[in-house]
């Protein structure tokens, strides 16, 4: 008869491990849904005000307003990557939920320009494809390191066309931006994703676990709306 010795405190610390995991990864979602909540509701609210009134439409979308509106949410991205370090992770969370404002102002633009049903439908489309993302990069074995290089590198590349495109309009290669895009941040939602639980671990012993919480919700999010925006572009019905 074999005996079998079991390492109660291995055992122990790798619950402890799963648990925590669970816990950030909880933290992660549910920052991510409310920073969406956030945002959608800023979004539809801003575009009530200026369908009731154009003189709020003509504030935000025209003259040098109109600039400010469309790059607050990099902005204030670049300014909360800039404050990591000395922030503590209620302050990132407060600044999560102002880029959150400041997409849905930016974005509000699309509720004049697709009807309802195609925005809510492109929504639940994209909040099941982000589900089946997150979900592979969490449960696969395969390291997926090496493809997020490659998407960021993409990622760089998509910039640099829709740049170009926002000058020079081309309907053949705005198509094709979107169809790159939607592969870019699909592959970025599970690249990330693994990302965050590969290293929970470092995190968690360093005590920066609920910073890195914050920050993934912002990447999580920031991928959700970018794929939202590009499958609307497919899905929406265009008025």
């Amino acid at each position: 008869m074999n005996d079998r010795i079991i390492d109660t405190g291995y055992v122990g610390s790798q619950a402890a491990l799963q648990a925590g995991l669970q816990r950030y990864f909880t933290r992660i979602y549910g920052l991510v849904a409310l920073s969406l909540l956030i945002s959608g509701g800023v979004a539809y609210f801003t575009a009530m005000q200026a369908i009731a009134n154009p003189a709020v439409l003509q504030f935000l979308f025209s003259g040098f307003t109109k600039w400010i509106v469309l790059f607050s949410p990099l902005i204030l991205i670049m300014i909360m990557g800039g404050m990591v370090e000395r922030a503590s992770a209620s302050a990132l969370g407060i600044m999560l939920f102002a880029v959150a404002i400041s997409f849905g102002v930016s974005d509000s633009i699309i509720f004049l320009i697709y009807p309802a049903k195609g925005i809510y439908q492109t929504f639940f489309v994209t909040a099941g494809s982000f589900a089946a993302l997150s979900a592979y990069g969490m449960i696969t074995k395969r390291d997926l390191s090496a493809m997020g290089r490659v998407l960021f590198i993409g990622l760089v590349g998509l910039l640099l066309a829709s740049l170009g495109n926002f000058f020079f309009k081309s309907s053949g290669l705005d198509f094709a931006i979107s169809l790159v895009g939607i592969i870019i941040f699909s592959g970025l939602i599970m690249w990330k994703t693994q990302e965050l639980k590969v290293n929970y671990s470092y995190f968690a012993e360093a005590g920066l676990e609920n910073k890195a919480a914050v920050m993934g919700a912002l990447s999580l999010f920031i991928s959700f709306i970018n794929l939202f925006m590009f499958l609307l572009r497919f899905l929406g019905n265009r008025d």
